[in-house]
C-alpha cells in the first residue's frame, strides 16, 4: 500500500509520501510529483516506459536519485510519470521503469526534488515516510 498528500501551505510544492515498503514509498513519491504538476496529456498517446538502474550509498540517496531521474527524463522526453515498476529494489540499488505519458502542458514545472531530512524512516505504524520538497516554477 502507498499514499501521498500534497501539502498546500508551503511556498514550494511538497508531498508527504508513505508506503508499507520502500518500493511503495517511491511509487507514492512519483505519483505525488504527478499530482503537483497538474499535467494535460495528449488524448491519443499511450503509456511509455523509461528504464532506470540506480545505486546510492543509502536509501535516502536512492530516493533522491530516482526523483532526479524522473525530473530529467520528464524534461527530455516531455512526459509525466504516473507510476514505477521495479525489477529490483534494495536499500542501495533499484532497477525498473518509470511509467508515464507525453503531456501537452503542465501547470507547474519541477526543477529539482529531494527528501527533507537526512533519513527516511518507518513511523510508529510501520509505514515508510518522506516529505518531498519540489523546487518549481509556474
Amino acid at each position: 500500500m502507498h499514499s501521498f498528500d500534497v501539502v498546500s501551505n508551503t511556498t514550494e510544492p511538497q508531498v508527504n509520501a508513505r508506503g508499507t515498503t520502500r518500493a511503495g514509498l517511491l511509487v507514492a513519491a512519483i505519483k505525488g510529483m504527478h499530482a503537483v504538476v497538474h499535467p494535460t496529456f495528449f488524448e491519443k498517446e499511450g503509456e511509455r516506459e523509461r528504464t532506470f538502474s540506480i545505486k546510492a550509498d543509502d536509501f535516502t540517496g536512492l530516493f533522491n536519485e530516482l526523483m532526479k531521474i524522473a525530473i530529467a527524463l520528464s524534461k527530455e522526453k516531455q512526459e509525466v510519470y504516473t507510476d514505477v515498476r521495479f525489477d529490483l529494489i534494495t536499500d542501495k540499488e533499484a532497477k525498473g521503469a518509470l511509467i508515464g505519458k507525453p503531456f501537452v502542458k503542465t501547470d507547474v514545472t519541477i526543477t529539482t526534488a529531494g527528501a527533507n531530512g537526512t533519513t527516511i524512516e518507518k513511523n510508529a505504524e510501520g509505514m515508510w515516510e518522506a516529505t518531498v520538497t519540489f523546487e518549481a516554477k509556474n
